[in-house]
């Protein structure tokens, strides 16, 4: 069974490099989390709380909504990007007012179907009228039809 901490950056990991770009995080910090996820290594919550600040202050609050007391439960980190992280994006929380609208949809969190399989990295998937070919770091064993989640350019795992 995957770790929360996994589960957790496997979605976190593709913000990486805008933090970067923001000055929240360094090149060497990006450069630890993107080896964790390469070699499927844990990063410790204290790391994910300091390199994803943002994330995580939304992430208590959902926790105090739902009434979890530990907001590292999977349940709450699976709420914030199942259904809640497209609607900060579009309420324009945070840095997101600042970004194109092309750039935040972009962020949001998308099902799609995988449309082909590039190569053992790459494949192309659709949604609505968006069809783009994206990372299959986390998920490795895709199929021509799966329903996945993405985020950025990266399948994050498999969808109902």
């Amino acid at each position: 069974m995957e770790s929360v901490e996994k589960f957790f950056l496997k979605y976190a990991f593709p913000c990486a490099n805008v933090l970067v770009d923001m000055g929240e995080i360094s090149q060497e910090q990006f450069e630890r989390v993107e080896q964790a996820c390469k070699n499927n290594e844990q990063v410790s919550k204290k790391e994910l709380e300091e390199l994803f600040k943002a994330a995580f202050r939304r992430i208590k609050q959902i926790a105090k909504e739902m009434e979890i007391e530990d907001y590292w439960d999977k349940k709450v980190i699976e709420e914030y990007w199942h259904r809640n992280h497209n609607v900060i994006i579009d309420e324009e929380d945070g840095n997101y007012k600042n970004f194109p609208q092309s750039f935040c949809d972009f962020c949001k969190v998308h099902i799609a179907k995988v449309e082909q399989i590039i190569s053992p990295e790459l494949a192309l998937i659709g949604y609505g009228n968006t069809k783009r070919p994206i990372f299959t770091l986390f998920v490795p064993d895709l199929k021509v039809g799966d329903k996945i989640r993405i985020h950025h350019a990266y399948a994050v795992e498999k969808a109902d």
